[in-house]
């Protein structure tokens, strides 16, 4: 049998006579602490290490006291977060003063009332300020026909603030196919209003403004939805038209009444004087320069315009209340091919046959009473 050297010295001093030691055992030294005994090589010693009972019972004592110092923290920070959240929920959410009847500022440039915003946004008065979704408070309110833009903000430490910027209108849509008629609130029967870039709205109250605008009268609409713009050359030559004529009648006193598209290449414009001017769709800046001097030659003639046909560069024919068509060829050097009639008053009009017929058979029926 093969002994290591360790092994064999180690039987050998088993049975040396020593204090406190028995044979077949080795006697263990005692060491400093922090220090160990090296183990031979090739040999396994088993060092176990018994506590005491005092010592277990302080090391339960400690972590019972940390076990309900953990507790205690732990109860202390649920507690705290209820109150907290109770707090919250009183003194924030359920405050009057953060809701949307006491909290809110509306600003619009139109015709929206509040409760028509607030009823487009899908809000109410007791709805809190930080519970409302501002992007989608803003989509809703620029899904509005009449609304152009709008924004929704919230600002510290507890305000809404909703504006508006409305679509303003500047006159009204009628057509015949399909039948629109303006002056109403009746959306089947039209009440469609147009702002100055042709798109179309409907009219939800008649206002003393609303019932003052012109009218654009079309023969016919493709697309009247509301909220489309109408892009068609009649509307647009149509609004066109309306501003430069606004422009140029600003100190004058002469409101259009209307603007009526007969075909696709003219445009009649009537005032509040009855009188009638033809449009060409072209050059609408010269065409109202020729107007004007034929107002003021007319003018200065105590004449009363009827109708004027601006399509004609030259030999303009003119019509006067008084009188039937005038169309003469000599005119003021001064008016650019612009004529008007060479007499300063307009001669009468003669009895028609049907006027002198009827002339005589109310006297002979008068004379037979």
């Amino acid at each position: 049998m093969n002994i290591s050297r360790h092994h064999l010295l180690g039987r050998l001093l088993s049975w040396l006579p020593g204090k406190g030691s028995t044979p077949g055992n080795f006697q263990r030294r005692r060491s400093s602490p922090g220090r160990r005994r090296p183990v031979p090589r090739g040999s396994h010693v088993l060092d176990v290490l018994v506590k005491s009972t005092r010592q277990q019972q302080l090391e339960r004592s400690q972590r019972w006291r940390r076990g309900l110092k953990w507790g205690g923290l732990i109860a202390a920070t649920v507690a705290l977060a209820a109150s907290s959240h109770q707090a919250v929920a009183r003194y924030f959410w359920q405050n009057p003063e953060f809701q949307l009847a006491s909290s809110a500022e509306i600003r619009t440039n139109g015709t929206l009332t509040h409760d028509d915003i607030m009823r487009a946004a899908e809000l109410t008065e007791t709805t809190h300020i930080y519970a409302v979704d501002l992007r989608i408070a803003r989509e809703k309110l620029e899904a509005l026909p009449n609304v152009r833009h709008a924004t929704v903000e919230r600002e510290l430490p507890g305000r809404l603030v909703i504006e508006i910027d409305e679509r303003l209108p500047v006159m009204w849509l009628s057509c015949d196919q399909p039948s629109l008629q303006p002056f109403t609130t009746n959306s089947a029967q039209g009440a469609c209003l147009l702002d100055e870039d042709g798109h179309l709205f409907v009219c939800r109250e008649l206002r003393t403004e609303l019932m003052r605008l012109p009218v654009l009268h079309l023969r016919r609409l493709p697309n009247s939805q509301p909220g489309v713009q109408l892009n068609s050359a009649a509307v647009q030559t149509g609004l066109d038209l309306l501003t430069h004529l606004r422009h140029a009648f600003g100190s004058r006193a002469l409101d259009v009444v209307e603007i009526d598209a007969p075909n696709d290449w003219s445009l009649v414009a009537k005032f509040t004087n009855d009188l009638s001017v033809t449009f060409g769709y072209d050059e609408l800046g010269q065409q109202i320069d020729r107007l004007l001097k034929v107002i003021d030659h007319s003018s200065e003639r105590n004449l009363r315009l009827g109708t004027v046909n601006m399509l004609p560069r030259k030999n303009v024919p003119v019509t006067f209340l008084e009188d039937a068509v005038v169309p003469v060829t000599a005119g003021p050097p001064d008016l650019n091919g612009v004529t008007l009639p060479v007499s300063s008053r307009p001669t009468a009009p003669r009895p028609t046959a049907a006027s002198e017929e009827a002339a005589q058979l109310e006297a002979i029926l008068g004379g037979g009473r």
